[in-house]
């Protein structure tokens, strides 16, 4: 894994999508929140600050320490954060004891996943998270349609004869497949922006599944309560800013899913 060439700028862009990394907080009936991929933890000082409940405590697990440790600094309420998930777990199952309902939260976090986890961990991972009430999960998706669908030549020629590096795209297309193609196209106008850790983020598989697989994952375990596919406001301004180009496919996905009551 290439390490964050810009920690201070990587987090300033995650920042910017808090409020709406937030939406599930009226959905879920839920006082045990677990952050999976927590970061510097600004997701739960959001909500801590602006959705406070004096019932709620927050878990958070990251594997990189220096991001548990800027969690700790931030003193939130009734929270504890740990590179170890089975010290988190631990936690759970004695505050589980009470009744109390989880939910665990996959923010910009099952692409990452995809990327640098082995397959046996991706498996380990899955089977880690079912036990959740509630599992809320954002991030970038694409329907599985774009693999087959050939991209505008006018919206190759703009981004061509655009300013951006022709090396950096060069090795954009070589990991990730010609622009020609609709999905490796809408593929980098999500990570073009991130020049300053482009040997991270080029490396990285924003797209290692259709929406539609993420949807069917759960259905043995989770019902669907909330589903939104959309394209986010400020990146359809920005890529027709620089590139004059009309993004007009769905980029992003949030879900909630709640396991069945048992009886």
């Amino acid at each position: 894994m290439n390490p964050i060439a810009n920690l201070d700028r990587y987090i300033e862009r995650m920042c910017k999508s808090i409020p709406d990394k937030a939406f599930f907080i009226d959905k879920v009936d839920a006082h045990i929140f677990v952050d999976y991929g927590c970061a510097d933890g600004e997701l739960f000082t959001f909500v801590d600050r602006v959705h406070y409940d004096y019932k709620r405590r927050y878990l958070g697990y990251d594997t990189d320490q220096h991001m548990v440790d800027e969690c700790f600094k931030r003193q939130i309420p009734n929270s504890y954060f740990s590179t170890d998930w089975n010290e988190l777990l631990n936690l759970l199952k004695a505050a589980k004891k009470s009744n109390s309902k989880t939910c665990l939260i996959l923010s910009s976090v099952l692409h990452e996943i995809y990327s640098y986890l082995s397959t046996a961990e991706i498996a380990e991972f899955w089977n880690r998270i079912n036990d959740f009430d509630y599992i809320v999960i954002r991030d970038m998706g694409v329907t599985r349609e774009l693999n087959w669908e050939d991209t505008d030549p006018r919206d190759i020629l703009r981004v061509k004869s655009s300013n951006f590096p022709k090396s950096e795209l060069n090795l954009h297309e070589a990991i990730n497949g010609s622009i020609n193609n609709k999905k490796s196209f809408v593929h980098f106008l999500l990570k073009y922006q991130y020049l300053d850790n482009w040997k991270r983020e080029v490396c990285e598989n924003y797209l290692p599944f259709g929406v539609e697989d993420i949807l069917g994952r759960f259905k043995e375990t989770h019902q669907l309560l909330y589903f939104e596919h959309f394209t986010l406001p400020w990146l359809k301004n920005k890529v027709k800013e620089d590139f004059g180009v009309d993004l007009t496919e769905r980029t992003h996905y949030k879900m909630v899913l709640e396991r069945p009551r048992r009886s």
